[in-house]
């Protein structure tokens, strides 16, 4: 008879966190995920739970957050640790410090239409050969990131399986996988282009899988590790731009529920339960460890009094509230401080918010605020305020950004404008000038003229025009040149 197995352990990751890009070796992703399921042990007991929007993006959790150490006993983290021991001393104290320096240099991707961003992940790792322990920490920068999980949602992922995957891109798509089937909107597939697929892999394509031949054949030795260790299936179809492939549509994903309970029959006489560390167990006897973490986290962070007596591990001192106030009163003017007093009246994370803003933000959403306000639209006014700026409702930084579009075309318009103004001045100006050298040489060649001649050319030019006839039967300046025009025309035939 088949037995039944108690409903797997799950782990939460953020959604930003899965559509970032990063590659990560197992034994990295292992650590990630132990840490992170202490991280959220530590969250959810901490006293501030259930006030996300006045804690988590605080200023001072954040930093406590970032201050929390994680210790994992390293033969649970690092793959064939044991035979790595059997080796020569040298050898093995160098692959340690490796793989130790890898933990703080993986980053993770995030692009957007405005920025790209590269956050480490740890900031600390160290390991203590005595004890075989690896001490880790995640990085500040992370936090804000990982803290997002319970405001923008997160993914379910059930360690029981990412624990039998061992290729790191196997874990990579299915997270991924698993992301799109809990949003549960593409049954029609969802569709990723190459270039996001290498960049979710955190695969550089001038180095690895160059040719999307290859590349191919990574996804399908996945989708059948993916599909024969923990029952998630799914199919794709590939998107052509000419001949070229373009990118990748998943469909048809979908997950066997009933695939764990497959696994172990232990009797065929009775129903007894069997647990998910007995499913590893019967095939992967030392990849038990997420499961004790998610079991009995607490035992895995790292106590103040311990941190406290060891030096070489000692952490930076927590930031104090003084440190905070100094801070912010040298980071704006007296004035914007005075304002700044008022706009955050009754707020609880005023530090915070001017410890990550700059005045004009702050000031801009006041404004806004303010005026929803008085029309009677909005009751509580401090958190109508804090929610438009957290949120950036108006999108500030894209506002700020057309205007200074705006601002720049008008400048450039008008600096266009007076070049043009200016070089019409000054063609004026040669032109004239020119003009003024003509007619004076004009005049010395009418002067030069011998009489008969002029005479006679005056005729024609009275002929010709009769305005060029004065009335005092003087020979005007308009007479001059036009008969010394007429002579040198005479002269050049």
């Amino acid at each position: 008879m088949l037995n039944k197995v108690k409903s797997d352990k799950v782990a939460l990751k953020p959604n930003k966190l899965i559509l970032a890009g990063q590659q990560m070796l197992p034994y990295q992703q292992k650590l990630f995920w132990a840490a992170l399921s202490v991280l959220e042990f530590s969250v959810i007991n901490d006293e501030h739970y259930g006030k996300w929007n006045d804690s988590v993006n605080n200023f001072l959790e954040r930093s406590r957050l970032a201050r929390m150490t994680f210790k994992f006993p390293v033969s649970k983290i690092f793959d064939n640790y044991e035979s790595l021991k059997l080796t020569d001393n040298a050898e093995y104290k160098k692959e340690i410090e490796k793989k130790t320096s890898d933990i703080v240099r993986q980053v993770l991707l995030i692009k957007s239409e405005k920025s790209f961003k590269a956050i480490s992940i740890m900031s600390y790792a160290e390991y203590i050969f005595d004890e075989e322990t690896i001490y880790v920490r995640f990085s500040p920068d992370v936090i804000p990131i990982l803290a997002e999980m319970f405001d923008e949602g997160f993914t379910k992922v059930h360690l029981i399986n990412v624990m039998k995957l061992r290729s790191g891109y196997s874990m990579r798509i299915y997270e991924i996988l698993m992301h799109i089937k809990n949003l549960n909107i593409y049954k029609n597939g969802y569709t990723l282009s190459i270039r996001d697929l290498y960049f979710l892999l955190g695969i550089d394509k001038n180095i690895q899988y160059k040719l999307y031949g290859d590349f191919k054949e990574l996804l399908l030795r996945c989708r059948k590790e993916i599909r024969e260790k923990t029952g998630l299936s799914f199919d794709f179809e590939e998107i052509k731009d000419g001949k070229k492939v373009d990118a990748i549509k998943f469909i048809n994903v979908r997950e066997d529920i009933n695939f764990n309970k497959l696994i172990k029959q232990i009797s065929l006489f009775d129903n007894t339960e069997i647990t998910e560390k007995e499913i590893i167990l019967s095939s992967n006897p030392n990849e038990t460890f997420l499961l004790d973490v998610l079991e009995n986290p607490q035992s895995y962070i790292v106590q103040e009094s311990v941190k406290k007596d060891t030096d070489d591990r000692q952490l930076s001192l927590p930031i104090t509230q003084s440190e905070i106030k100094s801070s912010i009163k040298n980071k704006f003017t007296e004035e914007q401080n005075e304002k700044l007093e008022e706009y955050f009246e009754g707020i609880f994370s005023a530090d915070e918010i001017k410890l990550d803003y700059e005045f004009d933000y702050i000031e801009f959403y006041y404004k806004r605020a303010m005026e929803l306000y008085e029309t009677g639209n909005v009751k509580n006014f401090q958190n109508f305020y804090y929610n438009l700026m957290k949120k950036d409702k108006y999108k500030f930084y894209e506002l700020k950004e057309k205007e200074r579009q705006k601002k720049e075309a008008e400048e450039a318009q008008k600096k266009a404008q007076q070049e043009a103004k200016k070089k019409e001045q000054k063609e004026a100006k040669k032109k004239k000038a020119a003009e003024e050298i003509k007619y004076r040489r004009l005049e010395k060649v009418f002067d030069s003229i011998p009489e008969d001649i002029r005479e006679k050319l005056l005729q024609e030019v009275y002929e010709k025009n009769s305005l060029y006839k004065s009335t005092d039967g003087k020979i005007g300046i308009f007479a001059k040149w036009a008969v010394a025009e007429m002579f040198e025309k005479n002269l050049t035939r």
